[in-house]
């Protein structure tokens, strides 16, 4: 689990959702979400627009995972 400061553990695991791995997928996807889906709730004040926002959010990451090698700061 990436925790805060973690900037080269997550650089690592960005180059292999870059390479299709899944399973490092979900542990952006987890640690993420935590922080999206607060955040978008907020926005829309509806548990499935949040939800939708946060879905929408991860299935374009995993669409264009190819260009995540190039991201320096990913939490922005």
């Amino acid at each position: 689990m990436l925790q805060n400061g973690q900037t080269d553990n997550e650089k690592a695991l960005l180059g292999q959702i870059a390479a299709g791995n899944q399973k490092s997928f979900a542990i952006i996807f987890a640690h993420y979400s935590k922080i999206i889906f607060p955040f978008a709730l907020k926005l829309t004040r509806s548990n499935g627009l949040a939800e939708e926002i946060l879905q929408e959010v991860f299935l374009k990451i995993w669409i264009n995972r190819e260009n995540l090698v190039s991201i320096e700061n990913f939490g922005t």
